[in-house]
């Protein structure tokens, strides 16, 4: 949205592109075709956390409350779209 309305800020996306390619990594990773295991899960959230903190932290972000606050929903997004997907992979047999 913020990128729709100054049409050149595109830190967030950044950002959240990072959340999320750092949590399928976990998720590739880790695989081994069956559920999803908590520890799985929480590992992804936290790694997308950190990922998202560090490269909002690169593009020159100083309020950590901020920071912590943006990488933490898109951690939490990200990372249960990843339990949703293998869970429903799982399923159907895939």
């Amino acid at each position: 949205m913020r990128a729709a309305q100054t049409r050149s800020d595109f830190r967030y996306l950044v950002v959240a592109l990072v959340s999320l390619a750092s949590a399928a990594l976990v998720f590739v990773v880790g695989r081994r075709g069956g559920p999803v295991s908590a520890a799985r899960a929480a590992l992804s959230f936290v790694v997308a956390t950190l990922a998202a903190m560090a490269m909002a932290f690169a593009q020159g972000a100083r309020s950590v409350p901020a920071v912590a606050a943006v990488a933490i929903g898109f951690a939490f997004c990200v990372t249960l779209a990843g339990v949703i997907d293998i869970s429903a992979r799982t399923a159907v047999g895939r």
